[in-house]
């Protein structure tokens, strides 16, 4: 029952004459202290809600985090970063670039083409594909990672304003 109806009860036994003014007085008076007593319970229980919603969204953040993440040296893991993509690509198409020059400049000198030019091409491919790759992950990540802060700073507004 709401309170409107509990109260409407009591008008009615009051109007029936089962209760005279001071129970009816003292009856309604209960009955909106108990009202008035569960509102802060309501306002624990969300904010108990938003809580495990928080602890929630964290959790599910570390998982998706792992997703995003890359194997440095010695299996170390860490988050990609758009600078990084670019570093491996400027070095590994460097380098690349300087194998091809130098094999082709020296194989042209002794009369063939060979084929140690064509690894630095390789090289340069490789190096380009994987600077892509790295780039484009480290996008995902940190637009991953603003959905996650959005979420949760609603969160933490909701909660400062239940409580």
């Amino acid at each position: 029952m709401n309170l409107s109806d509990e109260i409407e009860k009591l008008q009615q036994l009051h109007a029936s004459g089962a209760l005279n003014d001071a129970e009816f007085a003292q009856a309604k008076a209960a009955v909106l202290a108990q009202a008035s007593s569960s509102a802060p319970v309501e306002t624990q229980l969300r904010g108990l809600e938003i809580e495990a919603e928080l602890a929630r969204l964290d959790r599910e953040w570390e998982m998706e985090r792992e997703n995003y993440m890359v194997n440095g040296k010695y299996g170390s893991r860490h988050v990609p970063t758009a600078a990084g993509g670019i570093l491996i690509g400027v070095s590994f198409a460097g380098f690349g670039l300087i194998w091809t020059i130098a094999t082709a400049s020296t194989a042209s000198s002794f009369g063939g083409f060979g084929s140690f030019p064509l690894f630095g091409v390789l090289f340069t491919v490789i190096g380009v594909v994987l600077s892509m790759s790295t780039y484009s992950k480290a996008n995902q990540y940190d637009a991953a990672f603003r959905r996650y802060e959005e979420r949760r700073a609603q969160l933490i507004a909701e909660q400062n304003a239940s409580e």
